[in-house]
């Protein structure tokens, strides 16, 4: 019989989030490898526009170096920030449109998710994925504003557009509270 998707990934069902996150960290080519095949074609034109190095695998390892933190002050942290600014950046000097630079955060939430189902199906982690959905959001607005540096440097706002992205408050706050338990 053959060996089920991810059976590799699979951890106890009374995981932590905390270990869900260092599975993930442990499986980041796994994620980056999944998002490139969830971009089809486009992977190709951005494998070719980047001739050193994926700026998207950067803006990867900011995101769960992040997702690791104890601290959520700020709630997404200013390296996943930058990050995600320099890819935005780097995406509009590779002359990728910004349709596309968009579709690489939508198909990193959707992989994201599916690596964490994966890894855990049998739990449901609302904490965890509310927190991705969270920063992968807030670092494609940080890819769009690092997409359109040059009009914000003209504007005198590039610093203080990122600071209102690390000012951002928890939308799940309380979540818990507010759910009610069947």
């Amino acid at each position: 019989m053959p060996t089920p998707p991810y059976a590799h990934l699979s951890v106890a069902p009374r995981s932590t989030s905390h270990s869900l996150i260092d599975m993930l960290v442990r499986h980041r080519d796994v994620l980056l490898d999944e998002w490139r095949r969830g971009l089809g074609p486009d992977a190709d034109a951005l494998r070719r526009a980047s001739d050193r190095s994926e700026p998207m695998a950067h803006v990867v390892d900011a995101l769960l170096a992040d997702l690791a933190r104890e601290v959520r002050e700020p709630m997404i942290a200013p390296e996943s920030v930058f990050a995600a600014a320099v890819h935005g950046t780097s995406r509009r000097m590779q002359a990728i449109g910004l349709e596309l630079v968009l579709r690489e955060f939508d198909v990193l939430r959707h992989v994201a998710n599916h690596v964490l189902r994966r890894i855990s199906p049998s739990q449901p982690h609302r904490e965890l994925v509310g927190r991705l959905d969270f920063m992968i959001t807030t670092a494609s607005l940080a890819s769009l504003r690092g997409y359109h540096r040059d009009e914000f440097d003209a504007l005198g706002q590039w610093p203080s557009t990122l600071d209102d992205l690390l000012r951002a408050e928890d939308p799940w706050a309380g979540l818990d509270e507010r759910t009610p338990r069947h």
